[in-house]
């Protein structure tokens, strides 16, 4: 049982952290440094919210691009993990499964 509690640990560490890549292609601005990379939990309301602050076109003719305004508060989100029978998921730090429809319990870890 130990061995898969750490493989189901491990694909839903994996499943969570899904990388998104996004570049501006067009800017005026050049590429200043390395990529910003986001550490706070986020998810596809964080790309909407970043693209719905570019969307007015104003950061592609301006001289330069002010990544720290168009990154700040970005919603949050914790992971997730559900499919056809289980979800897993987070609370008050501690990780909680529910299995088909029924109660919630926590994670055996």
């Amino acid at each position: 049982m130990k061995f898969y509690n750490a493989y189901i640990n491990q694909y839903l560490k994996s499943f969570n952290k899904a990388p998104v890549g996004m570049k501006l292609f067009g800017a005026a601005a050049p590429h200043q440094g390395a990529p910003l990379e986001i550490k706070t939990p986020s998810s596809y309301l964080a790309v909407s919210t970043l693209v719905s602050r570019l969307v007015d076109g104003k950061n592609f003719v301006a001289p330069s691009i002010d990544w720290a305004a168009l990154t700040q508060e970005l919603p949050q989100t914790e992971a997730i993990s559900e499919n056809e029978n289980a979800i897993v998921m987070p609370y008050q730090d501690k990780v909680y499964i529910r299995l088909n429809g029924g109660d919630w319990v926590p994670y055996p870890q």
